[in-house]
């Protein structure tokens, strides 16, 4: 099990590496997340099933709101016009299933040189290379710079 994951983190640490010279994070280090973007209902529960939870997220602004399903052992799923349009890979659900993207900290990103369209103190958003549709992505940090969340969302929305 540890070879495994210390293939991972050392393509993991290669990629953001190569961040330097780059305005955005390659779509690929997402486990493949990225590509519910976009998806219809129908595609999402034959893949996932019927969602463990349902809400509706209203935004700070009235044009803002989503309607959310919440699975136990997915990504959060956001949708607009009956598509999804934001996935939300929380911490648990990082430490789960993608454990290399869990130990990235705010310090590590800005270290090696990756240039985040957004910055704030808790938060970093970068474009994501190579994806179906423009998409960004924005990591959420604790005081401690530690990451507590992560939005994969389609800029176009």
């Amino acid at each position: 099990m540890v070879k495994p994951f210390i293939s991972v983190l050392f393509l993991l640490v290669c990629s953001l590496s190569s961040l330097a010279a780059s305005d955005g994070f390659p779509d690929s280090l997402f486990g493949g997340y990225q590509d519910y973007l976009g998806n219809t209902p129908d595609q999402v529960i034959q893949t996932l099933g019927a969602p463990d939870n349902m809400m509706v997220y209203q935004g700070q602004e009235d044009a803002f709101g989503s309607v959310v399903f919440e699975y136990d052992d997915s990504p959060t799923l956001f949708w607009i016009d009956n598509r999804v349009w934001q996935l939300r890979l929380d911490r648990d659900f990082l430490l789960a299933n993608i454990p290399a993207l869990s130990e990235i900290t705010r310090d590590s990103l800005l270290r090696d040189g990756s240039s985040p369209y957004l910055q704030e103190e808790d938060l970093l958003v970068f474009n994501l290379e190579d994806a179906a549709f423009p998409t960004g992505c924005a990591f959420y940090f604790s005081q401690e710079g530690i990451l507590e969340d992560l939005y994969i969302f389609r800029r176009d929305y």
